[in-house]
C-alpha cells in the first residue's frame, strides 16, 4: 500500500496506547452538545429534501433512500461537504463503497485490476481533503466535525497533523457510513412492516439487538441473544425494552470500553431525528413481501435487493404486513 493509502488507515480505532488515548481525547470535541446540535440542524434540511419527506403514496426502495441520506448527512456534519461540492463528495463515496468491496484486496498489483483502481482514487481523494483541510486552518472555527479537527490542540498545545485529521476522517467515514445506513434500513422495515405505532426508541433498540449491522462481532450476537437477559431472544419485541435493562457489556450495538465508537452519539442523532420527522410527515408501508440479508464489505449484515415501501398521508390505513416481517425475524434463529 503506498503512502495515501497508510495515511486513511491510520485512525484511532487502528492505533493503540497512548497514540489511541490521544486521538480520542483530540476528536472528543466534535460529539459535544454543541456540535450535535448543530448536526441535527443538517439531519433536519437533508430529511426534508428527501422521499420521506413526500406522502404521495408512491413506491420506492426505501435502503437505496436511507443510503443517500445518510451519506448526505456524514459528508455535511464530517467534512463540512455540501451541494457545492458535489464532485468531491463522489468522490469520497466512491472511495467508501470500493473500500468495502472485498475484491479490491485480493489482488494487490498493477493499475488496470480494482486494487490499481482503488489506489487512483486514494491518491485523488487524499490530495484533494489534504488541500480542503489545509484550507480550514486559515479560517473561522466551524461546527462540521473537520473545522473541529482542524483547530483542535492536545495538553501540550499540539495540533493533530494533516495526515492524522485524514485518517481519522477515513476512518469515521468508513466505519459510520454503512453501519448507520443499514441500521436505519431495518428499523424502518420494522417500522413500516407493523411497528410505526410502538415506542420508536423500543424499535431501534430490538432492531439493533436482532440484527446488529456487523454480527461477524461473535460477542455481540451472543449476548444479544442470551436467554439469561432477553426472554424469548429469537422473537422481535420492541415492548421488552420498558422493563429489560441490561449492562453495557450484555447490549453494545456501538461497542463497549475504551473501543466504544465515538460517532454513536451521531448515529443516534441520525436514527432518532430522521424517524421522528418520517412518522410525523406520514404512515410508511411496507410494499416488500420477502425479506432476506446479504453481507456487504465482508462485515455488515445488509438488505438483500430493494425493499420497497411507500409513505402515505397523515390518518391513512395501511395493510398489516407484520407477517412478512415475522417470517424473517424467524428466518435469522
Amino acid at each position: 500500500m503506498d503512502e495515501a493509502g497508510r495515511v486513511l488507515a491510520d485512525a484511532t480505532a487502528t492505533l493503540n496506547g497512548r497514540r489511541n488515548v490521544r486521538s480520542r481525547k483530540l476528536l472528543l470535541p466534535i460529539m459535544h452538545r454543541s456540535a450535535i446540535h448543530s448536526y441535527e440542524k443538517v439531519v433536519i434540511r437533508n430529511f426534508e429534501r428527501s422521499r420521506f419527506a413526500r406522502p404521495t403514496g408512491e413506491p420506492f426502495d426505501l435502503v437505496a433512500e436511507l443510503d443517500r441520506l445518510t451519506n448526505a448527512n456524514m459528508l455535511a456534519c464530517l467534512i463540512g461537504l455540501d451541494d457545492t461540492d458535489a464532485e468531491l463528495s463522489e468522490r469520497v463515496t466512491q472511495l467508501l463503497v470500493a473500500t468495502m468491496d472485498p475484491r479490491v484486496f485480493l489482488f494487490k498489483f498493477g493499475r488496470r485490476t480494482p486494487y490499481g483502481r482503488w489506489l487512483r482514487l486514494v491518491e485523488g481523494v487524499h490530495r484533494d481533503v489534504s488541500a480542503v483541510i489545509e484550507a480550514n486552518r486559515d479560517e473561522e472555527p466551524r461546527v462540521d466535525a473537520l473545522s473541529i479537527l482542524c483547530h483542535a490542540t492536545d495538553e501540550d498545545g499540539r495540533r493533530l497533523s494533516t495526515a492524522e485529521i485524514v485518517g481519522e476522517l477515513h476512518g469515521m467515514l468508513a466505519s459510520g457510513y454503512l453501519t448507520t445506513s443499514v441500521t436505519m434500513a431495518w428499523a424502518l422495515i420494522a417500522l413500516a412492516g407493523g411497528h410505526a405505532q410502538d415506542d420508536l426508541g423500543s424499535v431501534i433498540k430490538e432492531t439493533q439487538r436482532l440484527m446488529p449491522t456487523v454480527p461477524m462481532s461473535l460477542p455481540r450476537p451472543l449476548e444479544h441473544r442470551n436467554p439469561k437477559v432477553f426472554d424469548r431472544p429469537h422473537a422481535f419485541e420492541p415492548a421488552r425494552w420498558a422493563t429489560v435493562k441490561p449492562t453495557p457489556f450484555e447490549f453494545f450495538p456501538y461497542g463497549a470500553g475504551a473501543r466504544r465508537c465515538l460517532g454513536a452519539s451521531f448515529a443516534e442523532l441520525q436514527l432518532r431525528t430522521t424517524f421522528e420527522l418520517l412518522l410525523q410527515t406520514g404512515v410508511p408501508e411496507l410494499r416488500t413481501d420477502r425479506l432476506r440479508h446479504r453481507m456487504t464489505g465482508g462485515v455488515v449484515a445488509a438488505p438483500r435487493g430493494s425493499v420497497l415501501m411507500r409513505m402515505h398521508p397523515p390518518g391513512t390505513e395501511v395493510p398489516d404486513r407484520s407477517a412478512v416481517l415475522k417470517r424473517f425475524w424467524q428466518s435469522l434463529s
